[in-house]
């Protein structure tokens, strides 16, 4: 007469777990008389064994219940011993992307639907540039494309994990405030910046002897006066088409501005003392007004007269003798600072 295998003794392992925990061990003292064991667990709980100890994983679709175990032989099933199991929940909750401009600083928002008198723990890894990592919704300047990972941890010690990538898009293109020449008798550029804390430098382009074509001629620093001084330029010869540029700090560069294009004055010389000025447009805006002055020398110019903004043309009919002087003027309606 061959016998039932014996009673087993208790099962060990952990009697408390989480959703999605894995490689779970669970064991029993080997049964006298049993060739085999047999594993019972509860819905959403996957794992086989036919011996002694046995490897389970809690799925997120696991609930609690009792796991048994029972010796078997050719003759039949032992007694079974059971091991009531507790599966916590994992706290839930959602994080999304964020696509922002560099120098942005934005909130690393979560949002869950947990409920409970207990509080949750938080940890966002890497800490860069965030001003606290164990917090809920921390802020962050963004100046670079990073990928921040938070974990949720309740009383329990369940964690939940998820992922927050931010994005750098390039900022909106700059715009010129006015393109002229200083008393040096230079192409100058100028324009205004923004309060930003993500602009690195701004890039200037010069419009080639091809038409529509632009080459980088120069880099003015964001820290810098936003100015830039075209040295290859003479405005004497002819005038020069100009477009701008922001080069945030994670290296990403804006579309290129509207062009703007100085003006280029030529005389020529009339009846008796008149004297006959052209010129060419200002490009970039729609001037409302053109300012002329005159004088006997460069450095003592006064306003002479006014066309609109739609005329390229001045007749001067009482110019004194000698050499005379003359110059057009041009005024933004952006204001420069």
């Amino acid at each position: 007469v061959n016998p039932l295998p014996v009673n087993p003794g208790a099962i060990s392992g952990n009697s408390s777990v989480c959703l999605d925990d894995s490689a779970i061990e669970y064991s029993v003292p080997p049964i006298d008389n049993a060739t085999s064991y047999i594993w019972t667990l509860p819905s959403g709980v996957t794992g086989t064994s036919t011996t002694n100890s046995i490897s389970v994983k809690f799925t997120k679709d696991a609930v609690s219940g009792n796991i048994t175990v029972k010796g078997h032989n050719d003759c039949g099933d032992g007694v079974v011993s059971t091991l009531d199991v507790v599966v916590n929940k994992l706290p839930v909750f959602t994080v999304s992307d964020k696509t922002v401009t560099c120098g942005e600083t934005i909130t690393l928002a979560n949002t869950t639907d947990f409920v409970g008198s207990e509080s949750l723990k938080f940890k966002w890894t890497p800490s860069t540039g965030l001003n606290n990592d164990a917090i809920p919704n921390p802020t962050v300047m963004a100046i670079n494309n990073i990928t921040y990972t938070v974990t949720v941890t309740n009383a329990n010690g369940c964690s939940e994990s998820g992922v927050v990538k931010i994005k750098i898009n390039a900022m909106d293109k700059p715009q010129i405030g006015i393109v002229g020449v200083n008393g040096n008798n230079k192409n100058i550029v100028v324009w205004n910046k923004p309060i930003s804390s993500g602009i690195d430098s701004y890039s200037i382009y010069k419009e080639t002897n091809v038409s529509d074509i632009y080459e980088k001629i120069g880099n003015v620093a964001y820290s810098d006066l936003s100015v830039f001084v075209d040295e290859t330029s003479n405005p004497t010869v002819k005038s020069n088409k100009y477009k701008l540029s922001i080069v945030d700090k994670s290296g990403l560069e804006t579309l290129l501005s509207e062009p703007h294009k100085t003006m280029h004055l030529s005389i020529n010389k009339g009846q008796n003392n008149t004297w006959n000025l052209i010129w060419e447009p200002y490009t970039g805006f729609t001037p409302s007004t053109y300012n002329i002055y005159r004088g006997s020398s460069a450095t003592s110019l006064g306003f002479l007269d006014a066309t609109s903004g739609s005329s390229t043309q001045f007749s001067d009919i009482s110019a004194p003798t000698g050499d005379v002087y003359y110059q057009v003027e041009v005024i933004s309606p952006v204001l420069v600072n």
